[in-house]
């Protein structure tokens, strides 16, 4: 290369350091955040970005609102280098781990019903296969968990909730294992004696899995609008935990709607009746974070899950 050409280039040739400056801007849509989120300084992050525009000849981000968004390339790229600097920053604790034969802490993310009641087989078999292994829950609703796996604060997320249009730089989305639609009833109630319930049999009680608690559901809340289930005298009562609700249901303030694996009466206070004949079934998903400082455990784990599941 000519002298003059390379007395006029800051950056010689491609580096960690702007490929990570790269990345936090598409993932915070801002040069000021990703500056703030690195430590750096913001001409130094602009700086970086523009020798990777410059390394490729394509134009990665323009000016959007107060920040920036990526071009269509820049989306490429995003995607490519998510991994890679996710690795990077992992290579550490990856190493330590690897010398020391510590125990590794999984941090799995999802809504407080899927942790209680879709995990204990997978925990159980995986807690006894994997001698190295804790995990960590973080009970969280439904639309935050893409978040927390995106921003690093979980390994593995589940979640009920669609694939989102555009996805995070960087993160995977991949189908679980399938849910019932369950109707909830005390084990006394005039539903319950019945041999058949229709969608039009809901309206004659109050639904206390109503449109707020089914908030961070809403494909369920679409189907029971659907049906006119919400018509029906409204609740007095309105929790939003799966938890909650059903102890509500228990007590007798209405009926419930809700996800969750097929039904045991054996092992259930309250009646339960599957209605994925009416408004389908419930969909979870995985959420992974590539080149996670665990990926390859919570992708073992993942595969635990969904065995426990095919096998119901």
């Amino acid at each position: 290369m000519p002298r003059g050409i390379a007395r006029n280039r800051p950056y010689k040739e491609l580096t960690l350091q702007q490929l990570r400056s790269f990345a936090e801007t598409a993932r915070l849509g801002s040069l000021a955040a990703a500056a703030k989120s690195l430590g750096l300084t913001h001409p130094t992050v602009r700086e970086q970005v523009l020798a990777l525009e410059r390394e490729f000849g394509l134009k990665l981000v323009v000016p959007y609102g107060r920040g920036c968004r990526l071009t269509e390339e820049g989306r490429q790229l995003a995607e490519l280098t998510a991994p890679l600097t996710s690795g990077a920053a992992s290579l550490k604790a990856r190493f330590e781990s690897l010398r020391s034969q510590a125990k590794v802490r999984l941090v799995v993310a999802g809504p407080p019903r899927v942790i209680q009641e879709d995990l204990p087989a997978a925990v159980e078999e995986a807690l006894r296969i994997e001698p190295r292994l804790s995990l960590a829950f973080l009970e969280l609703r439904d639309d935050q968990v893409v978040e927390a796996v995106a921003k690093g604060a979980a390994d593995l997320g589940l979640t009920t909730r669609a694939v989102p249009s555009e996805p995070p730089i960087g993160v995977t989305f991949e189908t679980a294992y399938e849910l019932e639609t369950l109707l909830l009833t005390p084990k006394n109630h005039p539903l319950a004696r019945r041999r058949t319930v229709k969608p039009s049999d809901l309206r004659e009680y109050p639904l206390v899995s109503s449109r707020y608690t089914l908030s961070d559901q809403p494909e369920l809340a679409v189907m029971l609008d659907r049906q006119r289930a919400f018509d029906g005298p409204a609740p007095r009562v309105e929790p939003f935990l799966a938890g909650t609700v059903r102890r509500y249901v228990e007590l007798g303030f209405g009926i419930a709607v809700v996800y969750g694996p097929k039904p045991d009466e054996r092992k259930s206070s309250l009646h339960q009746r599957s209605m994925s004949k009416h408004f389908g079934r419930g969909l979870v998903r995985f959420v992974f974070r590539n080149g996670g400082a665990h990926d390859d455990l919570a992708r073992r784990f993942a595969e635990q899950i969904r065995k426990a599941h095919a096998a119901d």
